[in-house]
């Protein structure tokens, strides 16, 4: 299989070889046709491919990282993600880690994660009206 820089080329080659429509682009190179469309209207505008900027994915834990943050779920079960990432950062300091990342390491770890709510699912109002209207139409046996 080919790489996205491979298939950057192909079709910057392809296109320099007057290959210009999308369709017959995309039997050759096998690539989405809406990403193919997208490149020819940078090929006819600037003559190059601009790769598009990434929004940044969390950041991954290196092998020694993850003996580390298992050393420390061990050692209380009940740890947040956000002090997870406090004691994360503090070691190592270049480790720029997000809460999702956390929580995605711990359950290949298979520790039980729960996002806890903020605020109650219903309030006591709430309550209150669904229970009175509960009772107004319940059926009679």
């Amino acid at each position: 299989m080919t790489s996205f820089e491979e298939k950057h080329i192909l079709v910057k080659f392809l296109w320099g070889h007057s290959y210009n429509e999308v369709p017959k682009l995309q039997k050759i190179a096998r690539y989405p046709k809406k990403t193919l469309y997208r490149w020819t209207t940078q090929l006819t505008e600037t003559s190059d491919i601009k790769l598009g900027e990434h929004t940044g994915h969390p950041q991954l834990l290196g092998p020694e990282q993850k003996k580390y943050f298992d050393k420390i779920v061990k050692q209380d079960r009940t740890v947040t993600s956000i002090n997870l990432i406090e004691v994360l950062n503090n070691i190592y300091s270049g480790l720029n880690i997000a809460s999702r990342m956390v929580r995605e390491n711990l359950t290949t770890f298979s520790y039980q994660v729960t996002v806890p709510y903020t605020v109650p699912l219903l309030k006591k109002e709430a309550i209150l009206y669904h229970v009175s209207w509960a009772c107004k139409y319940q059926r009679r046996r």
